[in-house]
């Protein structure tokens, strides 16, 4: 089973991504969600999830300033950036960084099948 920690301010996009993640049954089981970036950090280092589902858009502290600091402290943690839309600067921002995959939020029905090949 991987933990997952879901971060994003919208608590409806936070459901789809728990029920997507239970209804794949692919061994996920997620542990905590935040609503914001500094949620996210504190989480983060209490629970130590497997694997990060972190909004770019978030109050305060960008998605991709809470990669920074996580991928600071813990380059092997798995991330996936989830963006408001395609922009090729943020996606490689992000993965310079060493977030494992970034995503469009209008293309939330890929979060699994990118996820799923990447080892954990």
């Amino acid at each position: 089973m991987a933990s997952v920690l879901i971060v994003d301010d919208d608590p409806d996009i936070r459901f789809l991504e728990r029920m997507a993640l239970k209804i794949a049954d692919q061994g996920f089981t997620v542990v905590g969600e935040a609503s914001s970036g500094e949620e996210a950090l504190t989480l983060w280092r209490e629970l130590r999830p497997d694997v990060i589902v972190l909004d770019d858009r978030l109050p305060s502290l960008r998605g991709l300033d809470v990669a920074r600091l996580i991928l600071g402290e813990q380059p092997a943690q798995v991330i996936v950036l989830l963006t408001p839309y395609e922009d090729d600067a943020v996606t490689a921002t992000a993965l310079s960084l060493g977030v494992r995959v970034c995503l469009p939020k209008t293309d939330l029905g890929r979060l699994l099948t990118q996820l799923l090949p990447h080892p954990l």
